[in-house]
C-alpha cells in the first residue's frame, strides 16, 4: 500500500470512528457548571442589557427631559446675558459656575448614573457576582485563523445573523411607520412654523423611541433564552464524562469500597476487644449473639458492647467462653437485642425485664449478690 493510500485509509478510519463517538446527552454536573463559570462561560445576553438601558434612557428623557431642557435653556440664556465683568475675577467665575453650571451638569451626571446602574443591575441579575479572570486573559485560540473560520460558520454566527435581520426589520418597520405619518401630515405640517413643527415631532419621536426600545427588549428576551439554551447545550457531557466527574468528586468507587471494608474490619476488631469485658452473651443459640455489659452502681442500664450474626456470632461465643464470660441461650431476647439496639447503646426500657432476668441468673450462677456486687462466699 502506498503512502497516499495509507493516509487516505487513516482518514477514513478516523471518520468511521466518529460514528461511534459518544454523544453528549447528559446534563452538566454542578462541578462542570462551576468550572465553566470560573472560565466566564455564563448565560449572559448583551442585547438584554442594551435594550433595558435604552428603555431606561427613553423613559427618563420622557419624564425629566422637559425640566432638564428648561434648565439648559436658562443656563445658556444667563450665560449670554451675563455681565462679562463677572468672569473677570476668580471669585465671580466660581460663584457663577456654582450657581448655574453645577446644577445644569448635575442632571447629566444623574442621567448617566441611571443608565450605568440599569446596565450593572441587569448584568448582576443575569450572572450574579462573577469575577472571571480567565475570560479576559489572552488566549491564542481567539486569534487563530482556524478558530476564526469555525466561529464564522458556526451555529452562533447563524443566530447572530438572524438577530441582526430581525432588528433591522423591526427598526425599519417603525421608521417606515413614522415616515408614513409625516407623509400623510405633509399638507398640515407645511403650514407650521419651526416651533410648531418641533412640538409635533417631539411626541412622534418619543413614541418611535418607545416602540423601538420595547421591540428590541422583546427580541432581547428571546436572546436571553437562547443564551441559556446554548450554554446548557455547550456544557452537556457524555456518560463517560459524568462517570469520570463522579470519580473525581466522590472518589473512586473501588477505593471507597476498600476504605469501607477497612473501617468495618477495624470496627469489628474493636468490637471483639470488648467481648472479654462483657457481663453476659445472649445467643440464639447459633444465628445471633449479643454481648451485654453491666456494672451495678456505675451504669444506669446494660449496654450492648458487641453483636453479630452467623460467623460473627460464633466468634463472639468462642471469645466469650475463652475469657470466662457466661453464654446464655435466649433466642427471643437475642433476636430483639440484635434488631433493636446498636453497639454502644443502652437497652430500651421494653427489654429491661428480660435482660434483668438474664443478669440475675448470671449473678446467681457466679454466687454474686445483685445488690452491691459483693462475693457472697
Amino acid at each position: 500500500m502506498s503512502a497516499r493510500e495509507s493516509a487516505l485509509a487513516d482518514r477514513l478510519l478516523i471518520w468511521d470512528l466518529q460514528w461511534f463517538a459518544e454523544e453528549k446527552t447528559e446534563a452538566p454536573t454542578p462541578r462542570r457548571r462551576q468550572e465553566a463559570r470560573k472560565e466566564g462561560q455564563v448565560a449572559r445576553s448583551a442585547d438584554l442589557t442594551a435594550s433595558l438601558v435604552l428603555l431606561a434612557a427613553v423613559v427618563a428623557l420622557r419624564a425629566f427631559g422637559p425640566a432638564w431642557m428648561d434648565e439648559w435653556r436658562d443656563f445658556f440664556a444667563q450665560f449670554v446675558a451675563a455681565d462679562p465683568d463677572r468672569f473677570s475675577t476668580g471669585d465671580g467665575l466660581v460663584a457663577w459656575v456654582t450657581g448655574h453650571v453645577v446644577g445644569a451638569f448635575a442632571n447629566l451626571v444623574l442621567f448617566l448614573a441611571l443608565l450605568a446602574g440599569v446596565g450593572l443591575l441587569t448584568g448582576f441579575v443575569q450572572v450574579g457576582g462573577l469575577a472571571a479572570f480567565k475570560a479576559v486573559a489572552p488566549q491564542w485560540k481567539r486569534v487563530s485563523p482556524g478558530e476564526g473560520l469555525k466561529r464564522l460558520f458556526s451555529l452562533r454566527s447563524v443566530v447572530e445573523g438572524v438577530k441582526l435581520v430581525l432588528k433591522l426589520t423591526v427598526l425599519g418597520a417603525i421608521g417606515y411607520n413614522l415616515a408614513l405619518q409625516v407623509f400623510q401630515q405633509a399638507g398640515r405640517l407645511g403650514g407650521l412654523d419651526p416651533w410648531g413643527l418641533v412640538q409635533w415631532m417631539g411626541p412622534q419621536l418619543w413614541n418611535v423611541a418607545l416602540e423601538a426600545s420595547l421591540a428590541l427588549l422583546g427580541l432581547a428576551v428571546l436572546d436571553a433564552w437562547y443564551q441559556r439554551f446554548s450554554l446548557e447545550r455547550q456544557l452537556r457531557m457524555t456518560k463517560q464524562e459524568v462517570k469520570e466527574e463522579f470519580k473525581r468528586t466522590e472518589g473512586n468507587p473501588a477505593i471507597k469500597r476498600k476504605i469501607r471494608e477497612r473501617q468495618r474490619a477495624l470496627a469489628q476488631r474493636r468490637m471483639m476487644q470488648e467481648v472479654p469485658k462483657a457481663s453476659v452473651v445472649v445467643t440464639n443459640p447459633t444465628h445471633y449473639a449479643v454481648a451485654l455489659r453491666y456494672e451495678p452502681g456505675a451504669m444506669d442500664r446494660p449496654v450492648v458492647v458487641a453483636k453479630g450474626a452467623d460467623v460473627w456470632a460464633l466468634r463472639i461465643r468462642e471469645t466469650a467462653r475463652a475469657h470466662g464470660v457466661p453464654v446464655v441461650e435466649n433466642p427471643p431476647l437475642a433476636r430483639r437485642l440484635h434488631a433493636m439496639v446498636d453497639i454502644g447503646e443502652a437497652i430500651p426500657e421494653v427489654l429491661f425485664q428480660a435482660v434483668a432476668e438474664v443478669l440475675a441468673y448470671v449473678y446467681r450462677l457466679r454466687g454474686w449478690q445483685l445488690e452491691g456486687g459483693r462475693n457472697s462466699q
